[in-house]
């Protein structure tokens, strides 16, 4: 992968911290199914359906209280905040860029080239 953090890392948070690891130590990419098993999606739907089962969604949340709703959200992103998230997220984004510019300094790019995958020319 090349570098040692994510933009939006949050990924101890909704995989626990050893699938974190294996995901973010292989860089591995996942499908669409493999990131609802882990969490990371509540739902996998066909791109044609998409547009209408995202408003039938929100059609049902805008049938709750707006309020209950408004207290609810506070009261999730209050429990991230008290188990240290946002902190989290602000410090590996410092790391995250850090590491850019290690690999930009000792490698003159980005990205780590022992990182990158082999690209094999075709005869």
């Amino acid at each position: 992968m090349g570098v040692c953090g994510v933009e939006w890392f949050v990924h101890p948070w909704e995989l626990g911290p050893r699938k974190a690891k294996e995901k973010l130590f292989t860089a591995d990419s996942w499908t669409a199914r493999e990131a609802k098993e882990y969490g990371m999606a509540n739902h996998v739907v066909p791109r044609a359906e998409l547009a209408a089962f995202t408003l039938a969604l929100a059609a049902r949340i805008a049938t709750k209280p707006a309020f209950a709703l408004k207290l609810t959200k506070e009261a999730v992103n209050r429990t991230l905040d008290i188990m240290g998230q946002q902190n989290a997220i602000d410090s590996v984004f410092g790391l995250h860029h850090l590491c850019h510019a290690h690999n930009m300094e000792a490698f003159g790019t980005g990205i780590d080239p022992g990182g990158m995958p082999k690209v094999v020319a075709k005869p």
